[in-house]
């Protein structure tokens, strides 16, 4: 699979002026100048943070980043990256969620590379190409979904990767944000992790829920009488963007450096769309209350205007449309 391609001009004009040079001083002549070259070492360092981007290295992405959030999440991206012995992950989802990432190619534009020596920055953009999961494939066998989710349609995403001059050399400045966009699909873990693709020769069925009996959802949580909404049963909600997770406990833990957090309500429905009128999420922070967020099953706190989001103790409550809580979660944020 193709993984690193430069697209330039200069690779060609630079190989004619190497064979126009006579003798071994010459050519040792550009060596010794690209070895005190800071565009060939930026160049480097982006070319290994790409591929340990491709290849889920989590080592090399925390090493290279000048965030230290991938050092302090070390444990659970490679948690999050074993797919096939995350528990987390059906068989099926670990196996789509493999597959995808094994698409992963990427362009550098070398010509678009800016270096700037004194303020020790440096920019180059990047074009990475992933498989599109939200692209329609009509099947119901996960060997025959594999195929076509590498043959089929993908996505691109044309980044910028921003680089800063440090003691350990130059590291990638967003790197964070890059990740997010490239694996944009793990959504998929976030909010089906359990899904399974299955086969059959009938025709697909659909039981109404009994939304006017009391039931419990995986994590232990109490779903609230739906009584007043025929199409909606609530069950326990997805943590996203968050680490050490207690579902028993329903607590959790975010960093002030990280862009969001938040939870989403798992449900099904008889509809396609499904109205979430009365429904409502009080978030608190500290005791005093951050948001209310109304005809919605989810909510998320987002980074303020200085990119990060403040430390304290949030509460998430869930409500019916009578005002009754019918689910609770606290995450602490430092």
């Amino acid at each position: 699979m193709k993984r690193f391609v430069r697209r330039t001009a200069s690779a060609m004009i630079a190989g004619t002026v190497l064979m126009s040079m006579t003798g071994c001083s010459a050519i040792q002549e550009v060596i010794d100048t690209s070895k005190a070259d800071p565009e060939k070492d930026v160049m480097e360092v982006v070319e290994t943070y790409c591929n340990a981007l491709a290849d889920q290295d989590v080592d090399v992405l925390a090493e290279l980043s000048s965030d230290d959030k991938f050092e302090e999440n070390k444990d659970d991206l490679e948690e999050t990256f074993d797919f096939k012995h995350n528990d987390t992950y059906s068989s099926d989802v670990a196996t789509i969620l493999e597959t995808i990432a094994g698409t992963i190619e990427y362009e550098i534009d070398e010509d678009s590379l800016k270096v700037n020596e004194d303020k020790g920055t440096a920019e180059v953009d990047v074009k990475f190409t992933v498989a599109d999961y939200t692209a329609s494939y009509d099947t119901t066998d996960i060997d025959e979904l594999v195929d076509m989710i590498e043959d089929g349609a993908t996505t691109e995403y044309d980044l910028t990767i921003e680089l800063e001059q440090t003691d350990d050399g130059w590291l990638i400045e967003n790197s964070e944000d890059v990740f997010d966009e490239v694996y944009d699909f793990m959504i998929i873990a976030a909010l089906a992790p359990d899904a399974t693709i299955v086969g059959s020769d009938e025709p697909d069925t659909y039981d109404e829920p009994d939304t006017n009996v009391d039931t419990s959802s995986s994590s232990g949580s109490s779903v609230a009488d739906t009584s007043s909404t025929d199409d909606l049963l609530l069950g326990s909600a997805t943590y996203i963007g968050l680490v050490d997770i207690d579902y028993d406990a329903h607590t959790a833990r975010a960093y002030t450096n990280q862009e969001s957090f938040g939870f989403y309500q798992a449900h099904t429905s008889s509809d396609v769309e499904i109205d979430f009128t009365g429904y409502s999420v009080v978030i608190e922070h500290d005791g005093a209350v951050y948001e209310t967020v109304n005809d919605d099953i989810c909510a998320y706190v987002y980074a303020d205007s200085t990119g990060l989001i403040e430390a304290g103790v949030y509460t998430f409550t869930f409500y019916n449309p009578e005002g009754v809580e019918y689910d609770f979660y606290t995450v602490t944020v430092d």
